[in-house]
């Protein structure tokens, strides 16, 4: 049997707080294993429940995403968003090290479980945790996004014989569907963290959801400019 997809983060706060996370993803469906038993209320469905969420409380008791974030939301709830801290992330064959505030370190690990809880709106981020880039910039963001979706859609295609999404339409419309669960999720940990680190680590991850179906032919323009050399080499330029 294939071994399991292993992630980890370790976080060395400022405070001298020092915090382990393994994220081991099923390798071939790149999902997280079941969260256990004993989950708090707000991880509940029905509890603040996103409105674009499709699942039915009654064969799903639990928000996969929630359910997998409370040991996070539970480990942080002492620091506040601003402090620092060294994160170092550990994936197969590269470490990344990074100090970063607490925002960012908890809104970068946030992506990478909800990514691969289980959660239906979510899962075309799936596969983009195979090749999980912890702290990329908007210009990162945006060209792995963009790519994977192309790619995803070139698969569709195949399967279908549809028409591509040149436009990338589908796109925009993914990450505004993200936009509305990022801030039903942040209510939800509203009502479970004491201090604003979790919360405001989701705020800061909503940023790009809320950007990119407004700005995507500003960035898709602006990398354009790095394929002027191969363009150019095919006479298109």
């Amino acid at each position: 049997m294939p071994e399991p997809l292993l992630i980890r983060y370790h976080f060395r706060a400022d405070d001298g707080t020092e915090a382990v996370f393994p994220v081991e993803l099923d390798p071939d469906t790149l999902r997280l294993p079941d969260p256990g038993p004993d989950l708090p209320g707000w991880t509940h469905l029905g509890f603040r429940q996103c409105p674009n969420c499709t699942l039915d409380p009654a064969a799903h008791p639990q928000c996969p995403a929630a359910a997998h974030l409370h040991r996070l939301v539970r480990a942080f709830d002492h620091l506040v968003s601003h402090s620092r801290a060294d994160v170092e992330v550990f994936t197969t064959g590269r470490t990344s090290v990074q100090n970063v505030s607490m925002q960012q370190g908890i809104g970068a690990l946030m992506g990478l479980i909800m990514a691969t809880s289980g959660c239906p709106l979510l899962v075309f981020f799936r596969p983009m945790a195979r090749f999980h880039l912890p702290f990329a910039d908007q210009d990162e963001t945006i060209y792995r996004a963009a790519s994977a979706y192309l790619l995803a859609d070139h698969f569709r295609v195949q399967a279908t014989g549809g028409e591509p999404d040149r436009n990338l339409e589908g796109l925009s419309r993914i990450y505004r569907e993200v936009h509305v669960l990022n801030r039903a999720m942040a209510d939800r940990i509203k009502a479970a963290a004491r201090t604003d680190a979790s919360l405001n680590a989701i705020v800061h991850l909503d940023m790009f959801a809320l950007m990119l179906p407004l700005q995507v032919s500003l960035h898709l323009s602006r990398i354009r400019t790095y394929f002027k050399p191969y363009l150019a080499s095919l006479g298109l330029e």
